[in-house]
């Protein structure tokens, strides 16, 4: 009996754990690699490949096209100009590169690779972008069609490699992102490129007590954006604080930036007055409880010389 009654845990067992748990299943998508990719045409082919795969179960057809692009505001979103003013744009790419096809078909689990080929000898001076958009051409599947419209893009950045490519760049603001008083959880680097090709600022910001020990520091730029030329990038820098407790008072932090291939340094200082580790409650706190020890004094000493006047 003490065995048919195991027998059956385990039967049940083993029926929850296959039937009952859900299993996880691979995702279904199409995706390119590699996303963004970088040409130097001094040391590099003209020929950008990129490959897109179909992790779906139908077979797809993508529709592909370049696109001029550059920065929207201070967060590197592109913004993708219209057809008729690439030619304005004079870190366009899209005028000085072709596809090696327009259109492709690929079945479930496949992948087809794209080229594009820059005509390295009609390219301007400086840097120039594109991006590579395909779309997801509607499909039908069965007597059913399929209304899904999906682009995905990748970016491509080409340097002309000639003497004139131009790296340079400067700091426009540096300071702490906090409220009042309180320590700093990160700061914000907003970095101008001032030449004439792509940049990615790397660097790192340390922050010191009046006694040059370093109480914080953090990683500028751990994911590697890249900041295009004439614009404004804006990078946040998370602080890891590693001193155990705080102390109110002044701090210095110290930012060291490099950049591009010939590792440009920039450096910037800012000085700030914080409460440390109590924050503006503690201080506060802090202060009511001086306050209730000096009234509970006060009101002591007033006992005593009452006392003392009634003795007397």
């Amino acid at each position: 009996m003490k065995r048919v009654f195991i027998l059956l845990i385990l039967g049940f067992a083993i029926y929850y754990l296959l039937f009952t748990i859900p299993r996880a299943q691979a995702a279904e998508n199409i995706s390119v690699t590699p996303q963004i990719l970088r040409l130097d045409l001094s040391k590099d082919s003209p020929i950008a490949v990129y490959s897109y795969k179909n992790n779906t179960r139908d077979t797809i057809e993508l529709a592909l096209s370049l696109q001029d692009f550059k920065d929207l505001g201070e967060q590197g979103t592109p913004s993708f100009f219209a057809p008729k003013s690439d030619d304005s744009y004079k870190y366009g790419l899209a005028s000085w590169a072709t596809l090696s096809t327009q259109d492709v078909v690929i079945a479930p689990n496949e992948s087809q690779d794209v080229k594009v080929f820059v005509q390295r000898e009609k390219l301007t001076l400086g840097g120039h972008y594109a991006a590579i958009l395909a779309e997801l051409k509607q499909t039908a599947q069965g007597n059913k069609e399929v209304n899904l419209k999906a682009i995905l893009a990748s970016l491509l950045f080409v340097r002309s490699g000639a003497e004139f490519d131009r790296e340079d760049g400067k700091i426009e603001t540096f300071d702490a992102d906090n409220s009042l008083f309180s320590f700093p959880e990160d700061f914000v680097l907003r970095f101008q490129n001032t030449g004439n090709v792509d940049v990615t600022p790397y660097g790192l910001l340390e922050v010191k007590d009046v006694f040059g020990r370093r109480v914080a520091k953090g990683i500028v730029n751990e994911n590697s954006l890249i900041s295009l030329p004439e614009s404004v990038r804006r990078y946040s820098i998370a602080l890891a604080i590693q001193a155990k407790f705080v102390m109110p008072g002044f701090y210095n932090a110290h930012l060291a930036l490099h950049f591009g291939q010939k590792r440009k340094d920039l450096v910037s200082n800012v000085s700030f007055f914080t409460l440390g580790s109590f924050g503006f409650g503690g201080v506060v706190a802090l202060f009511a409880v001086i306050i209730v020890i000096l009234i509970l004094k006060k009101h002591k000493r007033n006992g005593k010389t009452t006392q003392n006047q009634e003795q007397n």
